[in-house]
Formats: structure tokens, sequence, C-alpha cells
């Protein structure tokens, strides 16, 4: 029975020329901003899909060296980024921002902090 087991890899984010190595956890949202429709002489008559949207939250930590990138100054400047999620079988590739940047400095934790990025993910 030892030979039924599957192996579960890990998803990768990269940003620019390569993967970003410092990041604790990835989360990816996509809403289609769907809305269910209703008629006066139906209720629930279907359903109006609205502008998509995307969202892509992930925690990092800062070794001696610093930050892998200047989250601050992608936030502060505006700058469009592009950002790749990969998953077994899959990349899903994202267009956008750095909405906001949070850093944590913990008594007993090394030096943290989370992105949110939001934008626009390429049709595959």
């Amino acid at each position: 029975m030892a030979d039924k087991q599957k192996v579960y890899p890990r998803g990768a984010i990269a940003m620019g020329n390569g993967d970003l190595m410092s990041v604790t956890n990835v989360t990816f949202g996509l809403n289609n901003n769907a809305k269910q429709v209703h008629t006066l002489r139906s209720e629930g008559d279907g359903i109006f899909f609205g502008p998509q949207e995307t969202t892509i939250s992930f925690n990092f930590v800062v070794n001696e060296e610093g930050q892998e990138r200047d989250f601050i100054t992608m936030c502060q400047k505006k700058q469009i980024k592009q950002l790749r999620i990969k998953v077994p079988g899959r990349t899903i590739t994202t267009n956008g921002a750095v909405r906001n940047v949070n850093i944590e400095f913990a008594v007993d934790n090394e030096i943290g902090g989370s992105v949110e990025f939001i934008g626009k993910t390429e049709e595959t």
C-alpha cells in the first residue's frame, strides 16, 4: 500500500527575473464580481458578471542583507509589476501593483511583513 502515496509539491511565486525566496505564505484570490439578477416576473432570473479583480497577498521575512524586493518603494511609486504564481501544471500571471505593505518587528521573532498586490490576471 505504500506505493499509493501521492507527493504534494510546494508552489512558488515569482516577480521579475526569479522566484521570491523570502516569502512564507501566499494567498491568491480571483473575483469575477458575479451578481444574481432578479426581474419583476422572476426571482433569480440570471447572473451578471462584473469586472474581474485579483488580489494576491503574501508574508515575507527579512534576513541580514535586507528585503528581497523593495516593496515599500513599489507601493510609494505606484509601480506596475508582474507576479507569477506557480502551482503544478499551471502558472498564473497577474499584472498590477502593491496596494499596501506592512512590516512587523517582534520581540521574539524575525523581522517580517506582508504585501497585498492587486491587478489583472491574464487569460490562460
